[in-house]
């Protein structure tokens, strides 16, 4: 259902980078008051948000542009992300699992922050299904849990060390070995290839231990920092494959969650007044107005509503005082969406925390700096 049709992220940059207002809608999985008629359901839902987003200030045509999405959706309920402006649908996205409940919101910039949290917790991937002949492929880009397949078959087929014995039996053995080698060669390449295009580093591979061990060690050698993780189940009909689906999930929720323990880490080591760290809101929205953060860290609570400044030139700021920094024209917006325009458009890594990941953030928000 998405409108983005070369990346997510740069999608989203264009998003966020004009000064005009943008109706964010974002409609989630669980009515507050259900009715037990889906159609009532979506237009009760939708009227409420409706006049929550004029009461900010969106004009009919752009409402319209909403509402008509909404109507021609196939399955409901479902969880989606709705953009609209000057009467056009900017952006639509399917958020499965993204958005629990309703939210609505007219104002500069858009409100990406839930679905820069939802892309987050579905990195891209490759699935491997690997036995000693070969292995099947699934490359799922960010925001897919499913994607293209492939399947690879090895040069060799000499993969059995079995043989009548003496003599000869080592040699038999070397050919196997080498069979192995040689097809885990052509898996491994494949795989790269398929990191590449995914623009992925995590690798789930299912199948035989000693073909995985080799896969394993040959994307070692060939691509730096490839993060390669254990999957239950094989190649064959054994019946895995049904089961596939919840342990990929598993596996993805352990890995996200241990990159943002890590980036907390690096920033909480990076702190102090010879690092690389800023922390709270003033330091960070200065490194961001100055173009100097690598990665950003902001909590995204709904109640969050503290105000920031941007400008024209991507500038962000906690007040609108240096207008002469933030350029000709000079908004007010909701501080973490400012913070998270200003770090998208400048080549940030954006993270999204949950409040309980940034309890010991202050203001919720902080980032690390490409130089000090």
């Amino acid at each position: 259902m998405s409108t983005t049709k070369r990346t997510d992220l740069d999608a989203i940059r264009d998003l966020v980078q004009p000064m005009t207002a943008t109706a964010s809608l974002y409609l989630g999985l669980e009515p507050s008051e259900p009715t037990g008629d889906t159609s009532e359901d979506l237009y009760l839902r939708w009227r409420a948000m409706a006049a929550r987003l004029r009461a900010e200030g969106a004009d009919e045509r752009t409402l319209a542009a909403i509402g008509q999405h909404l109507a021609d959706l196939r399955v409901y309920p479902t969880e989606v992300a709705v953009f609209a402006a000057a009467g056009e649908l900017r952006m639509a996205r399917s958020l499965p699992g993204g958005a629990r409940y309703d939210l609505a919101s007219f104002g500069a910039p858009a409100r990406v922050g839930p679905l820069l949290a939802w892309l987050r917790g579905r990195p891209p991937h490759v699935i491997v299904a690997i036995d000693r002949t070969g292995a099947d492929l699934v490359s799922a880009p960010r925001g897919a849990l499913t994607g293209a397949e492939r399947s690879v078959l090895g040069p060799d087929d000499e993969i059995e060390r079995n043989a009548p014995g003496g003599w000869s039996q080592p040699r038999y053995q070397r050919r196997a070995e080498d069979s192995w080698q040689h097809n885990a060669a052509a898996v491994a390449t494949a795989v790269v290839e398929e990191l590449h295009r995914v623009r992925g580093d995590l690798v789930l591979v299912a199948g035989d231990v000693r073909a995985t061990q080799l896969l394993r060690d040959r994307l070692a050698r060939m691509e730096h920092g490839v993060d390669v993780r254990r999957m239950p189940g094989g190649r064959g009909a054994d019946g895995s494959a049904a089961n596939r689906p919840a342990a990929v999930a598993q596996l993805l929720d352990a890995y996200v969650a241990e990159r943002t323990a890590a980036a907390l880490a690096q920033l909480n080591e990076a702190a102090g007044p010879d690092g690389r760290a800023v922390q709270g809101l003033c330091p960070t929205l200065a490194a961001l107005a100055a173009g100097q953060v690598e990665t950003l860290l902001v909590a995204d609570d709904p109640a969050d509503t503290r105000p920031a400044w941007f400008g024209d030139h991507l500038w962000a700021a906690p007040s609108p005082g240096d207008r002469t920094a933030l350029g000709h024209a000079c908004r007010r917006g909701r501080m973490v969406d400012v913070a998270v325009r200003a770090g998208l458009l400048t080549g940030a890594d954006v993270w999204i925390l949950t409040a309980a990941e940034a309890a010991g953030l202050p203001d919720g928000i902080g980032g690390l700096r490409r130089y000090h």
